[in-house]
């Protein structure tokens, strides 16, 4: 093992995107990132060459020939790791000082020099995140930053024109691999990075042929007085997928998917889609399904995107008492390459050599 690092570091924007979101987000991130602090810790004893931040991107890693591991971020991607036979950690101790940090205002010096050693130790070379915007993912781009790792943050949400730039992030990563030429464009425009910071990977998932679908698939988390209109409106088989960070116990009474479940199952099965504001959406419209966005207040339009609708809650009896047909997604805003690992392989290269 090397040597302990001993740094200095000085973070003092590492909590600050509290500010930049909703108070609803906040509420929601903070009990979600305080209910994970028990349990064991789960080490790693291996080297690897490429560090996920999280399960997110489990597909694309399974395809992957190069040496990895993944930091499970709660008991949920404990399961997914072990399902997809994933190498992976769950460091319950980084969470906890992290936690303890932000509660009694304490800066991290010592936590992000400890995640630098155990980065350098482990023979690290890139640092993946699905972003940089919350607690434990900036604290591991400092502590990779501290050791002179490159960290990659790939885009895993939807943007359009009206979207918080604060809240999508992209100020504390390396480099950004975004889904299409709409979002790089509005990244230099904004100066969130350099051009040739930002690499277009495009929707970096593989997409599954898909035959016909029958029913209505609600993506959560949905007010549920929406929920209760979709249902009138259609009443047809409807299906309800809880979002993975939602309460499966406060959930509306209708058919659920299983715990742990692909998205792909559900698309494979349902001919129609509804959320509030789901990525999901966009999965489904790909795979040449009919999705339609519940908007709300003042969220983003994803009609933008070209793939789909987008009706305010007063229409949606207008909207589904009709036969909706799958709309073509716009490639300027998400395009998607036959084989995005292959493209992630070769974006990966370049920055790492």
């Amino acid at each position: 093992m090397g040597e302990k690092l001993h740094c200095n570091a000085d973070y003092p924007h590492l909590f600050d995107f509290l500010d930049d979101m909703w108070p609803e987000f906040n509420e929601g991130y903070l009990r979600y990132f305080s209910q994970w602090l028990e349990g064991p810790e789960i080490v790693y004893k291996g080297r690897a060459r490429i560090l996920f931040v999280s399960t997110f991107f489990a597909p694309m890693m399974k395809d992957l020939s190069a040496d990895f591991v993944c930091l499970a971020q709660d008991r949920f991607e404990v399961g997914l790791c072990e399902q997809h036979k994933l190498p992976y950690f769950l460091p319950t101790g980084w969470k906890k000082r992290l936690w303890e940090a932000y509660c009694n205002k304490w800066d991290c010096d010592a936590l992000i020099c400890d995640i630098g050693t155990w980065l350098r130790e482990h023979r690290i070379k890139v640092v993946i995140l699905k972003n940089d915007s919350l607690f434990l993912e900036r604290v591991m781009i400092a502590g990779a930053r501290e050791v002179e790792i490159p960290t990659i943050t790939i885009q895993h949400g939807l943007f359009c024109n009206y979207s918080n730039i604060h809240g999508i992030g992209g100020k504390w990563t390396d480099h950004y691999l975004v889904w299409g030429e709409w979002v790089k464009d509005l990244f230099i425009k904004k100066n969130v990075l350099d051009a040739d910071r930002i690499h277009i990977l495009g929707y970096p998932r593989r997409i599954p042929k898909v035959g016909p679908g029958f029913g209505l698939c609600i993506l959560g988390a949905m007010n549920h007085k929406y929920v209760r209109k979709l249902i009138k409106a259609y009443p047809y088989f409807t299906q309800y997928r809880p979002h993975p960070n939602e309460n499966r116990n406060n959930v509306p009474r209708l058919a659920l998917s299983p715990p742990m479940s692909n998205i792909y199952n559900d698309i494979a099965t349902f001919g129609l889609f509804a959320a509030e504001m789901s990525t999901g959406l966009i999965e489904a419209a790909l795979s040449g399904r009919a999705a339609v966005q519940i908007r709300v207040g003042d969220k983003d339009n994803l009609e933008e995107l070209g793939g789909l609708y987008s009706i305010k809650p007063r229409e949606i009896r207008k909207t589904f008492s009709q036969v909706l047909e799958p709309r073509k997604v716009n490639p300027y805003y998400v395009y998607h390459d036959p084989d995005p690992t292959k493209r992630f392989l070769e974006i990966l290269s370049w920055i790492v050599s």
